[in-house]
């Protein structure tokens, strides 16, 4: 019994080696690969795209210019990316080109309306806001056009949120906007309000880019919807943003848009 139970101890030890040398690293490899999958899975954001029909480019007569955009389809903001701001109006866009310019109309319906900013690059987006961000090249640089409902514009260029140069008003001077809410300012309105923003965007708006013809033309945008002090506020945006606060400053976020 002695000498059976001397052998019993290095059959043991042989046990306990193997599975610390052999299956504990085996079991932490496979844990650690379900891990990253996971996070992989949750860091992914689907990529929406669309394409920019292109528009006559001979006809710079606004009112048959959007008569043709009432026949392009329309893409809607469906993500609102942070659970703690749900509310989600209703906006929906069309957006064309001809060449030389960038054609934008938002249809939205919400239920408070404010228009405080009444100069341009002013605060914006704390109004009933919508926004156009679009990188044309593949520098790390994004332009950030944002409209209040009464038509004032904040636009800037830079990498991040942090880093904007903003334009000068003589550039903004050039892109024409309308609103049918007007151009004056009022205080936060409530009730149930449907209001629509159309703007031409000059391709000289793009400040420091040398840019001089959009077609087939590849870029990443994304288009929003913000109130950032309205009563309730909300953010809204065409491609779904995975940040822990509200950002719309994030272009790893930008869906593709490929210009006919």
């Amino acid at each position: 019994m002695r000498d059976l139970r001397n052998m019993k101890k290095p059959i043991i030890r042989l046990v306990i080696y193997l599975c610390i040398g052999v299956l504990l690293p085996m079991v932490c490899s496979l844990l650690s690969c379900k891990m990253s999958n996971k996070a992989a899975s949750k860091s992914t954001t689907p990529m929406n795209s669309l394409t920019v029909p292109r528009l006559d480019r001979g006809n710079r007569d606004l009112n048959k210019v959007f008569s043709q955009m009432e026949t392009l389809p329309f893409h809607t903001l469906n993500y609102t990316p942070w659970e703690y701001f749900p509310y989600k109006p209703t906006v929906n866009f069309r957006i064309a080109h001809d060449d030389t310019h960038i054609y934008l109309k938002y249809q939205v319906h919400e239920k408070n309306i404010v228009a405080k900013a009444v100069e341009h690059n002013g605060s914006v987006w704390k109004d009933s806001c919508v926004e156009f961000f679009l990188a044309l090249e593949n520098d790390g640089l994004f332009y950030n056009f944002e409209f209040n409902c009464i038509g004032k514009i904040l636009l800037g260029v830079g990498s991040t949120g942090q880093d904007r140069v903003l334009a000068d008003t003589t550039i903004i001077n050039r892109i024409k906007v309308t609103s049918t809410l007007g151009t004056e300012p009022f205080a936060e309105k409530k009730g149930e309000f449907e209001w629509v923003l159309t703007a031409i965007i000059p391709l000289d708006s793009f400040f420091k880019h040398s840019i001089k013809n959009l077609s087939d033309k590849t870029c990443r945008a994304n288009f929003y919807k913000c109130g950032d002090e309205l009563t309730t506020p909300h953010f809204v945006a065409w491609n779904n943003i995975k940040t822990e606060k509200p950002n719309f400053h994030t272009p790893q976020f930008f869906g593709q848009i490929h210009f006919q």
